[in-house]
């Protein structure tokens, strides 16, 4: 079961839920610039081992303020359901605070509890010295190591690339923090698609293969694929990872918050628990952070 939660970690963070924080409280911005994707934004992705559906998990965006400048807070938060609680619970929540210039890491945090291992660690990035610093704080551990100019934690990655419209056939090396250490993860644009959603029917997406080492699992070439939508937002629209043990995926199935493009209208038009079947316990759970046992 190690290796399904690896790969539910993979579809989360590249699939790239809701606000509640691991950062402090500070006043909201108001005037910021355009970051190429946008802030407020609310993304829900039901969560499915095979056919099962397992969990949710709901992705968001906010404007921040850290030392009196205007940065970007992307946070993900998912549960599993009872079914999957009995196998491999799941409760974990992760943040990272970009510049909105570039999109580069200031800060990357993520808090989990569950079976045998809980964890509440920080990452803190400073591109201008080429270092980053990484810290366990329920243990006290901590880790600094060399980084690149344009290295990114694996949520701010996974947003930055909605910002890069690829031509078929692009291959991109990209350096990203994982496991307090910096990993290579290699991206191949393979062919236009059309994905089939529960809510939003067949979307045009590209179909985008990820090839690296994140959280431990080697992702080798054709066992992660990404559809993202081929229009103006760019959202991960589904994510499947396969391993000789277990298939994982991520499918979205509600999109809210600014803009008046379909994705928003329908969540408009229509209840939430319409557009992704409700359950209880899950949706209460993604509206607080874990507690590290």
């Amino acid at each position: 079961m190690r290796v399904v939660r690896k790969m539910l970690l993979v579809v989360l963070v590249l699939c790239g839920g809701g606000r509640v924080g691991l950062s402090a409280s500070e006043p909201a911005v108001t005037n910021h610039p355009s970051v190429g994707f946008p802030v407020g934004e609310t993304l829900i992705y039901r969560l499915y081992w095979g056919y099962i559906p397992i969990g949710k998990s709901r992705v968001s965006s906010a404007w921040v303020q850290r030392d009196g400048e205007a940065m970007v807070s992307i946070r993900y938060r998912t549960k599993s359901n009872l079914l999957f609680d009995a196998i491999y619970p799941l409760d974990d929540m992760a943040e990272t605070v970009l510049r909105p210039v570039g999109l580069l890491p200031v800060e990357y945090s993520r808090r989990f509890n569950r079976r045998r291992d809980s964890r509440d660690e920080s990452t803190w990035f400073n591109h201008a010295a080429g270092t980053a610093l990484w810290t366990n704080r329920l243990t006290g551990a901590s880790k600094e190591f060399p980084i690149r100019p344009d290295t990114r934690d694996l949520i701010g990655f996974a947003y930055f690339m909605r910002t890069m419209p690829l031509a078929m056939g692009t291959i991109s090396n990209f350096a990203v923090v994982a496991d307090s250490g910096i990993t290579t993860i290699r991206v191949t644009v393979v062919k236009d698609k059309k994905i089939k959603l529960p809510n939003y029917g067949k979307v045009a997406c590209q179909e985008v293969t990820p090839e690296g080492s994140v959280e431990g699992l080697f992702i080798k070439e054709g066992n992660i694929r990404l559809w993202a939508a081929n229009d103006a937002r760019r959202l991960g629209v589904k994510l499947s990872v396969k391993d000789k043990l277990a298939s994982v995926h991520a499918v979205l199935c509600s999109v809210f918050g600014p803009g008046d493009d379909r994705w928003v209208q329908l969540a408009d038009k229509k209840d939430a628990a319409v557009l992704c079947p409700q359950d209880t316990e899950i949706d209460e759970a993604l509206e607080t952070p874990p507690v590290p046992d």
